[in-house]
């Protein structure tokens, strides 16, 4: 077998089991509805707890949390929460560090609020 042959095997072995296996990141991880929901609920209740119980998050509860006004869900997902919004809310102090909790948000508005300090975690 000449020499060429030799090395291309390998290679190819390699890139065929690259795509034959899955990616383990978290967002291929099966995600376990009930207890998604659970540590999403309590989670958004801690943030509304560090701000003192603001009368502005009032219709935060017990109940589900994605019918919440300013959250909102991954459809599907069991109650993973991608999005808040604080927009004109008139929120005040510092930003609470439970926010840092939830691992799937990818939007969070919180302009026009009169939030102190910076993002918690985050260095200067």
């Amino acid at each position: 077998m000449p020499q060429s042959r030799v090395l291309l095997l390998p290679i190819v072995a390699l890139l065929t089991a690259g795509f034959l296996l899955p990616a383990r990141t978290d967002a291929a991880r099966p995600l376990r509805p009930e207890r998604t929901t659970t540590i999403e609920l309590h989670t958004l209740l801690a943030i509304k707890n560090e701000w003192g119980n603001p009368m502005q998050l009032a219709s935060w509860n017990t109940t589900d949390h994605c019918s919440w006004t300013g959250v909102t869900c991954v459809a599907r997902s069991g109650g993973l929460i991608k999005g808040i919004s604080f927009k004109v809310v008139n929120l005040a102090g510092s930003f609470p560090p439970s926010m840092c909790n939830l691992k799937y948000l990818t939007q969070l508005d919180i302009s026009h609020n009169k939030l102190t300090d910076r993002f918690p975690g985050i260095p200067l």
